[in-house]
């Protein structure tokens, strides 16, 4: 998570410690920054499958995920980061839950 966090240029605060993975926040002059990391790709999985009901873009790459400003954002983070960008439910960039 802190190299994660380290690429975009911020330091990850862990925000909450579940059974299964952890979110941290940071912020930066261009966004604000929600990190979370998993255990297992299943729960990486179930985490995403839950956030549908609050909608977001993420950037998701093996047992992490990031959640920032927009789409496009995403993408350009995407070419430093890795992964791949996954929108879920409704438009727009929103924080992802605190848990499933």
């Amino acid at each position: 998570m802190q190299q994660l966090a380290s690429a975009v240029g911020c330091t990850a605060e862990i925000t909450v410690r579940a059974a299964d993975y952890r979110q941290a926040t940071c912020m930066t002059a261009e966004a604000d920054y929600v990190f979370v990391d998993f255990d297992t790709s299943d729960g990486q999985r179930a985490w995403l499958d839950h956030a549908k009901t609050y909608g977001g873009i993420y950037l998701v790459g093996d047992r992490w995920a990031l959640s920032a400003k927009s789409k496009e954002y995403m993408e350009s983070l995407r070419a430093t980061l890795g992964g791949t960008v996954e929108e879920q439910g409704a438009s727009g960039a929103a924080p992802p839950p605190s848990g499933p």
